[in-house]
């Protein structure tokens, strides 16, 4: 018959001392057990970030936006400033109804050229609103711009009917321009000369549709803003100019392949 075991008074405060005294359950065991966690210092490097190209989108979204602003009566300078120096890539398909392209392809030799013409030019009325101090100009109006990305209208365009009246000429609303002023290079200006290419194509290949490439840096005009939008003369939306610097001009198929490229030093 087991019997219950009695602890003595003296062994029970034997053990009750030497699990006080144990080193589990000492200060400093318990301080050394707790993790720190220290605050990031403020003088730690971060990686820089780098803001991608903006695109044919983000271009027409942007201008879009400056004429609801200018429209409202809304001050968008300081909205502005986050343009101001942005890179950018923009293409511009050459379409049929361009009336600054010119484009042939003699099947018989297989040679395909293409013409564009730069048609914003100092005469232009928006140029001498939003820049009255610009000497020259390069640029480009930006046809069917409610087009968020390069295309050319599903519908071709047909000639009117005999005994119609010719279709009325589309109105300019969107355009980018490179404006100089007096200090300048001359050297960096190329004013209305066209980008052409010359091409011989392999037998058998029909010609793509083209992309004509716009590639720099947005920069203030002015008006002190990279997008600027003025009242229209008929009193409805207006027209807005996008200032920029190009880089580099390009022609590009649309399966990618390069037809002409253009830099500036």
């Amino acid at each position: 018959m087991l019997r219950s075991a009695r602890l003595s008074p003296i062994l029970f405060a034997s053990l009750a001392l030497a699990a006080c005294g144990s080193p589990q359950n000492s200060p400093e065991n318990d301080q050394a057990a707790t993790p720190i966690i220290r605050p990031a210092e403020s003088g730690e490097a971060s990686l820089p970030t780098v803001d991608r190209p903006l695109e044919r989108r983000d271009l027409l979204l942007a201008v879009a936006e400056a004429g609801s602003n200018h429209a409202l009566g809304l001050d968008d300078k300081a909205e502005q400033q986050k343009l101001d120096g942005r890179t950018f890539t923009l293409r511009i398909r050459l379409c049929g109804d361009a009336a600054n392209l010119a484009q042939s392809f003699d099947e018989a030799r297989r040679v395909l050229k293409v013409e564009v013409k730069p048609d914003l030019a100092m005469d232009s009325a928006i140029v001498r609103q939003v820049s009255p101090q610009a000497v020259a100009v390069e640029g480009f109006w930006i046809p069917h711009p409610y087009f968020l990305q390069p295309g050319c209208p599903r519908a071709a365009a047909q000639a009117p009917a005999e005994g119609q009246p010719p279709a009325p000429p589309v109105r300019q609303m969107v355009g980018i321009a490179q404006l100089f002023g007096p200090e300048d290079r001359r050297a960096d200006q190329r004013g209305s000369r066209p980008y052409s290419i010359t091409e011989e194509l392999a037998e058998g290949e029909a010609p793509e549709a083209i992309d004509l490439i716009l590639q720099g840096r947005l920069e203030r005009a002015g008006s002190g803003k990279a997008i600027t939008c003025v009242d229209s003369p008929a009193g409805d939306q207006p027209a807005c100019l996008i200032s920029a610097r190009f880089d580099r001009v390009r022609m590009e198929t649309l399966s990618g392949r390069s037809l002409g490229e253009w830099s500036r030093s």
